[in-house]
């Protein structure tokens, strides 16, 4: 991953080990965020929004790549020779899944925002009768 990021036109040389070890701290961070979420709701929608917020960082990466970079690297994890990926097809894979993690955090809102109603009691009590 490391000699990777070093042949970026993007990244510079020294930046590579530090973008590297942020890059896994987050993907770890938000498995625990996305995992410990199923009790705690807050920490689920943090997650989600960390999610949705990496995923924007990687594709706007591919996309500056592809528009502004004075060459195009390999991409460097085999994804190219093993699955006929260029960087057209990388973008267009990473604009899926960010499509994914947005829709994903919408429909918890709308879960959350559907089912909010139904905790409350839709009457108040009476003399503590139904």
């Amino acid at each position: 991953m490391i000699d990777g990021l070093k042949n970026s036109p993007l990244i510079p040389t020294w930046a590579a080990w530090p973008v590297a070890i942020t890059t896994v701290i987050a993907f770890y961070g938000i498995i625990i965020l996305l995992l410990v979420g199923f009790w705690k709701a807050k920490i689920m929608e943090i997650g989600l929004w960390c999610t949705t917020a990496l995923l924007l960082v990687f594709t706007l990466y591919v996309a500056a790549i592809m528009t502004v970079a004075p060459y195009r690297p390999c991409i460097c994890i085999g994804m190219d020779e093993k699955l006929g990926l260029g960087w057209g097809a990388h973008l267009l894979l990473n604009g899926a899944l960010l499509a994914v993690a947005w829709s994903t955090t919408l429909l918890y809102y709308a879960y959350k925002e559907l089912f909010a109603t139904s905790e409350a009691p839709s009457q108040p009590l009476k003399n503590g009768k139904f």
